[in-house]
């Protein structure tokens, strides 16, 4: 899968939740769980968690052309950790 994003919006992100949009490339995708799924702007738009490392992670992503571009990444609240792991033991 190859991934794109906007870089001032990367810089942004690492201040505002401490966590670089690159970490996608670590996300175990077999683990990864589909929370929502948004129309914004006539674009499709997948809210996913999924592990990167030792954390969950809560990102927004988008399909444009061939490939997949991050909207937005920061680690998982408790609630949704929760409701990963409850939908993860029904899977």
């Amino acid at each position: 899968m190859e991934f794109t994003w906007d870089e001032l919006k990367n810089r942004t992100n690492i201040e505002k939740h401490r966590i670089a949009f690159d970490a996608i490339r670590r996300m175990q995708w077999e683990l990864t769980l589909v929370f929502e799924l948004q129309h914004v702007d006539g674009e499709e738009r997948q809210v996913v968690v999924g592990p990167v490392d030792d954390r969950l992670v809560l990102a927004v992503l988008t399909e444009r052309k061939k490939t997949t571009r991050i909207i937005s990444m920061r680690h998982a609240t408790q609630r949704e950790i929760e409701r990963w792991r409850q939908e993860l033991s029904n899977a």
